[in-house]
């Protein structure tokens, strides 16, 4: 009987601070300083709702992705030992190469070995050593060598930068050598790229 009472009691409250039909709902005004202070403690999952008059213009900034878009260049020709292909990477933009991916075919008698470089100013009096590594290869006559090396290089729109591949004591054949560049383009425009520490 006391718990009926009770709850005729809460309800009768509730009752009476809801606004009824027909009544105008209570006008709240807030005084300065703005922005208002304000802290808030939730023991529970959080409930938010907006609403927006015209077209919401939202911005979201992911610091490992400043306009970052895919990467990718690949060269062919025919070549004399050593083989360069000579790049640029693009205006406005960082590239960061993930993989070296190559293929040599050779001219007769198997070299002893296949180095591949990257540099960077291939064009211009000095260079600068980026990556080099020695690249498997079939010790056979007439030949190949195909690789795929990880790595993760740093280049400025406008740098210029090339691969070599240097056989030892071999040539390459009449074919087609091939060099293809992937990772990613970082838009320097978006989002200023910080300078590379060296």
């Amino acid at each position: 009987m006391l718990a009926a009472a009770g709850m005729v009691a809460a309800l009768w409250t509730i009752g009476s601070v809801m606004p009824h039909r027909g009544e105008a709902e209570p006008t709240i005004t807030l005084g300065g300083p703005f922005p208002l202070p304000v802290s808030a403690a939730q023991t529970g999952a959080w409930h938010v709702t907006a609403a927006q008059g015209g077209p919401w213009t939202v911005s979201t900034l992911n610091n490992e992705d400043p306009g970052r878009t895919a990467y990718q260049a690949l060269l062919q020709q025919a070549c004399t030992n050593p083989c360069r292909f000579g790049f640029t990477a693009p205006a406005g933009k960082r590239i960061v190469i993930q993989h070296i991916s190559g293929f040599a075919a050779f001219g007769g008698t198997a070299p002893s070995s296949v180095l591949v470089v990257l540099q960077s100013n291939v064009r211009a009096q000095q260079q600068s050593l980026l990556e080099a590594f020695l690249a498997p290869f079939s010790a056979v006559n007439f030949g190949f060598s195909a690789f795929d090396q990880n790595t993760e290089v740093f280049l400025d729109g406008g740098t210029n930068f090339g691969v070599t591949i240097l056989l030892s004591n071999a040539d390459f054949n009449t074919a087609s050598q091939a060099i293809a560049l992937s990772g990613y383009a970082l838009d320097c425009s978006a989002r200023p790229c910080i300078t590379i520490a060296h």
